[in-house]
C-alpha cells in the first residue's frame, strides 16, 4: 500500500507543477527569426477570417486563447495587434496634433488676410497692398501644419501588428 500512496502523491506534485505554470504567448517573425513575448492579460485586438475582437487576452491551453468572452483557436488567428498605452508617445503625437491645427489656423488667417489686402490694393489702386501680400505664405504655412497634424495622428493610431502571414504564433509554457 505504500508504494502506491507514494506514487499517488508523487503524481499529484507533477500535476499541480504542471498547471501552475505560466502560459505565454510566443510571436517568431518567419523571415528573422526575432521573437517577441506576449503575456497573458495584455489589451489585444485580435483579427480573424470573420471578426475584429478587442479586449484582454487569455491563454487557455496551447492551442486555444480567449480574448474577452471569445475563446479561439491559434490556429484561427490572422492577425493580432497590442494595444499599448504608452504616455510618451500620446503626448508626442498629442503635441504634434495641436502644433499642426494652430498650423492650419495661422496659415488661413495669413491665406485671408493677404487676400484681403490684395483685393483692397487692385480696388483703391493702392501698390503697396498689392505687392507687399502673398497668398502663397499663407498656404505654405497651412501645408506644413498639416504634414505636422498628419504626423500626430500617425503617432497616435500606430500599433504593433502581428500577420499570420509574416509571424508564427505559439503559446508557451514558463
Amino acid at each position: 500500500m505504500k508504494p502506491h500512496f507514494l506514487f499517488f502523491i508523487a503524481s499529484l506534485l507533477i500535476c499541480l507543477n504542471s498547471w501552475s505554470q505560466e502560459r505565454v504567448l510566443q510571436v517568431e517573425n518567419r523571415k528573422s527569426g526575432e521573437q517577441i513575448i506576449i503575456p497573458p492579460s495584455t489589451k489585444v485586438v485580435l483579427t480573424t477570417i470573420n471578426n475584429r475582437y478587442h479586449g484582454s487576452l487569455l491563454l487557455l491551453s496551447d492551442s486555444l486563447i480567449q480574448v474577452d468572452s471569445d475563446v479561439f483557436l491559434l490556429n484561427d488567428v490572422n492577425s493580432l495587434q497590442v494595444v499599448t498605452n504608452n504616455r510618451g508617445k500620446t503626448r508626442t503625437g498629442l503635441e504634434l496634433l495641436i502644433l499642426g491645427s494652430a498650423g492650419i489656423v495661422t496659415g488661413g488667417v495669413v491665406a485671408i488676410a493677404a487676400s484681403i489686402s490684395n483685393f483692397w490694393g487692385t480696388i483703391t489702386d493702392n501698390t503697396i497692398g498689392s505687392t507687399a501680400a502673398n497668398p502663397a505664405y499663407g498656404i505654405g504655412i497651412m501645408t506644413l501644419g498639416t504634414a505636422t497634424a498628419v504626423s500626430g495622428i500617425v503617432v497616435l493610431a500606430k500599433r504593433e501588428s502581428y500577420s499570420k502571414s509574416k509571424y508564427q504564433f505559439e503559446i508557451l509554457s514558463k
